[in-house]
């Protein structure tokens, strides 16, 4: 079998590249640096609340920040706006610190250290290393291989077709067994295309259901959907252009001036002011669009032209939908926090139960013992507009859960979104048990329909 390591190593100008596209000017972000800013109060939080709408592009974005949740949060801020960001921190009396004074040296050696096989054809498991990141093709033929091999258990399908044209692939696990009451888990991961270890976190969840023996065994009672890649034009413009780049890539977009500041123009996007992309995640069709969202198409979080505006979103919507019946769990995976969060504005008896399983869930994962995470339970009381665990409220989906898997460290050193592949092993493995904790409430439920058209 023929095989091409591909390793990608840049210094200065000199770049070894990914692909033939990878040729044009690959963003490495030198110069960026991380501040850590402190939440000491509630005029902190109300002051980085009017940032995140202040500052929201390229060159400066908030991460890891919601509005009650009063610890840090980072800012990730390229050397041209730190002065203008400092400015803002001072006149705020916000404290804060330098995590990071180059983050573009972290991204070279992330690169530099990133190697895999592209093979044409996987012919056994151990062909395909779920612990080394895998770009979009080599993880489809993973799951076309698992489809072909089990296929008593497993069905390999597609939400549909991306704004690029690719298929989103979704495989479902679970055996046929006469009943049209089963219920089932849903997973996603990659929403967000630069969060990585979360589709590598869903394959570990994919594996552990087809070889281990606890997690197979509930095969028989439920059915798991699992959506490893999303957004997949994002994630591989990851790997070919922008390893942070975060949202879809639909467009071209024009920068309107009267919704898109003079300086998001003048960075964004190309030389005719063209912008690309959706955040994903704030364009579920729940509250899309009202006031405190992004209407520029420049932004980070840009809700999109309308809600459901991307394929990659309207597809998953109607797949929630047509499956609402018998779906009981949907858990939404992103990177960054180390917590799982539900929502506490359902009624009071779902909210217990909400607030029972996530407290199970982290501390299986604090009892796993394979990393030094301490997972937080986040009750989220505040409305996302347009974000996918809002819309899941509205779909009667009683196990609403999002998990941010890391909290930006690993072995001590920062790395934000951009993690080590070494640790891909040690952050999935932690997060299973959880999976196993949320897969055993939904056997307990009871389904009320059928499954149907998608697998």
């Amino acid at each position: 079998m023929s095989a091409i390591n591909i390793v990608l190593l840049c210094f200065f100008i000199h770049c070894a590249t990914l692909s033939a596209s990878k040729s044009q000017h690959f963003e490495y972000y030198d110069g960026f640096q991380i501040i850590r800013v402190a939440l000491k109060s509630d005029e902190n939080s109300a002051a980085m609340e009017n940032f995140s709408s202040k500052f929201d592009s390229k060159s400066v974005q908030l991460w890891n920040f919601r509005p009650d949740f009063k610890e840090s949060a980072d800012i990730f801020v390229g050397p041209e706006k730190i002065d203008e960001v400092l400015a803002f921190l001072k006149n705020n009396g916000i404290e804060h610190h330098t995590v990071d004074s180059n983050y573009g040296i972290l991204l070279r050696e992330h690169f530099g250290n990133l190697t895999y096989e592209e093979i044409e054809t996987i012919e056994k498991e151990s062909d395909f290393n779920l612990n080394k990141f895998q770009p979009f093709d080599m993880i489809v033929k993973y799951l076309q291989f698992l489809a072909e091999n089990y296929t008593e258990f497993v069905k390999l399908g597609s939400l549909g077709k991306t704004f690029e044209g690719r298929d989103q692939p979704i495989i479902t696990l679970g055996y046929k067994n006469g009943s049209s009451q089963k219920p089932s888990l849903l997973v996603d991961a990659g929403i967000h295309a630069r969060e990585w270890i979360a589709p590598a976190t869903a394959l570990h969840f994919i594996n552990a259901f087809v070889n281990d023996p606890d997690m197979h065994d509930l095969l028989h009672e439920i059915d798991v959907h699992i959506v490893p890649v999303l957004n997949a034009d994002g994630y591989v413009y990851t790997w070919k252009k922008n390893r942070l780049w975060r949202k879809t890539r639909s467009g071209p977009r024009k920068a309107d001036p009267e919704i898109c500041s003079a300086k998001d123009i003048a960075e964004y996007e190309d030389e005719e002011h063209n912008c690309f992309g959706t955040d994903g995640n704030r364009n579920f069709p729940y509250k899309w669009g009202i006031s405190g969202t992004n209407g520029c198409p420049c932004g980070e979080t840009f809700r999109g032209d309308s809600a459901l505006s991307e394929p990659e979103t309207r597809n998953l919507a109607q797949f929630v939908r047509s499956h609402n019946t018998t779906l009981k769990a949907w858990w939404i995976l992103h990177t960054f926090s180390a917590w799982i969060a539900y929502d506490n504005r359902s009624n009071k008896e779902n909210v217990e139960q909400l607030k029972r399983v996530a407290h199970a869930m982290a501390e299986a994962i604090a009892n796993s013992g394979k990393d030094k995470y301490k997972y937080k339970v986040h009750e989220v009381n505040y409305l996302c507009p347009g974000c996918s665990l809002d819309f899941g409220r509205t779909q009667d989906i009683k196990l609403m859960f999002f998990t941010e898997l890391t909290n930006g460290y690993y072995n001590d050193k920062y790395y934000g979104f951009v993690f080590p592949e070494e640790s891909i092993n040690n952050v999935a493995k932690s997060i299973i048990p959880a999976l196993r904790i949320l897969a055993d409430e939904v056997r307990k439920e009871k389904g009320e329909g059928l499954e149907n058209k998608f697998c």
